[in-house]
């Protein structure tokens, strides 16, 4: 993939990043870990499976993920 492509692809996902973080702001560990039937995945799980998907991806483009 080419560097501008790749540098692309980080753009996308940093301005994708913000609006969630904004949305999450200030939500409560019990929000985040509430499931709305017992075989879904809570807000808090399909943040860290998204966290864990875009290490992921970035280490595949050879880009060292910053997480925290």
């Amino acid at each position: 993939m080419s560097r501008s492509k790749i540098e692309m692809t980080l753009e996308v996902l940093e301005s994708s990043r913000k609006p969630l973080f904004a949305v999450l702001e200030g939500i409560s560990p019990e929000q985040l870990s509430w499931k709305p039937a017992p075989d879904s995945r809570s807000i808090g799980e399909i943040c860290r499976h998204l966290i864990r998907v875009d290490a992921w991806y970035l280490k595949r483009l050879g880009v060292t993920p910053v997480v925290s």
